[in-house]
């Protein structure tokens, strides 16, 4: 039930279930006391055609990094003004309602390919301004949320180093401090 379902968000949390509907993408917005649904987010085809731009630009890393070293700020901002285009579509018109809150994406369709983490609002990413989760639907998240009552205590954290990423280590020490075993 909707009432059950709200009781399971933490405090904090909105949850976002995106739906198309006649070539529409709208989203349900739940909270622990309320509910909206706001339609006419995007033109589906307009975020298939996003997506599309998007995979193109991250294909050509498949190059390999030596490859595209010298392309790698123009590669960047091309990258990125896909990003920033899908979350002009998808999260702009709902930010508001978002906030700097905890918020569980719960994808339809072609969605399931958007990086919502990594989406760029022109300062900033996604993930760095709130917690992102994904799910796979309401009812998937809602019977994964009943069973996790504890925090888990151990993990596997790996980290591949390279001269873009040469902190990975130390972030996954740092993440390593959160867990009694990993």
């Amino acid at each position: 039930s909707l009432e059950r379902f709200q009781t399971a968000l933490p405090e904090g949390s909105i949850f976002l279930e995106y739906a198309a509907f006649r070539g529409q993408i709208g989203a349900f917005l739940v909270t622990p006391r309320d509910i909206k649904f706001v339609g006419k987010l995007a033109p589906e085809n307009e975020v298939i055609d996003r997506l599309g731009k998007l995979r193109f630009q991250i294909d050509a890393l498949r190059n390999g990094s030596s490859g595209i070293r010298r392309h790698l700020y123009e590669l960047t901002l091309r990258t990125r003004r896909q990003l920033s285009a899908l979350y002009d579509s998808l999260i702009r018109p709902i930010e508001a309602d978002i906030g700097l809150s905890r918020v569980i994406i719960a994808p339809h369709g072609v969605l399931h390919y958007v990086p919502f983490p990594a989406l760029f609002d022109g300062m900033s990413y996604l993930i760095e301004d709130r917690e992102v989760v994904l799910a796979p639907s309401a009812g998937a998240w809602q019977a994964v949320a009943s069973r996790l009552s504890r925090k888990p205590n151990t993990a596997v954290l790996l980290s591949v180093p390279d001269d873009q990423i040469s902190a990975v280590t130390d972030e996954v020490d740092e993440i390593s401090k959160l867990f009694s075993e990993s």
